[in-house]
């Protein structure tokens, strides 16, 4: 997989809300739904990869409260971006897959 880093330019009109923050996620027009995957599953190694240091860690309860509850409010922004992504992915390549005319 090639990591394709889509830096902040043009982007829909409409962007996607996310339910979980009430933030916004805007998916920029100009790129591929292969990009937007290759994005998606970034933000999805990057919460694996919390997960697993997590469930690594010696002693969990070492951590100061706020620490940990940063730590899951990055993973649910992680795995919230990367749903998003994927949607996007999907209704992108649906709208490359049609025929020209």
């Amino acid at each position: 997989m090639q990591q394709t880093n889509i830096p902040s330019g043009t982007i829909d009109s409409a962007p996607q809300a996310l339910d979980a923050f009430n933030g916004l996620f805007a998916v920029r027009s100009d790129v591929t739904a292969e990009q937007l995957h290759d994005e998606a599953q970034l933000r999805q190694n990057a919460a694996v990869g919390m997960l697993h240091a997590l469930a690594c860690a010696n002693d969990l309860n070492t951590l100061e409260n706020h620490l940990l509850l940063d730590c899951i409010m990055a993973l649910r922004l992680l795995c919230t971006d990367a749903a998003a992504l994927y949607s996007a992915a999907c209704e992108r390549g649906k709208t490359e897959n049609l025929p020209q005319s």
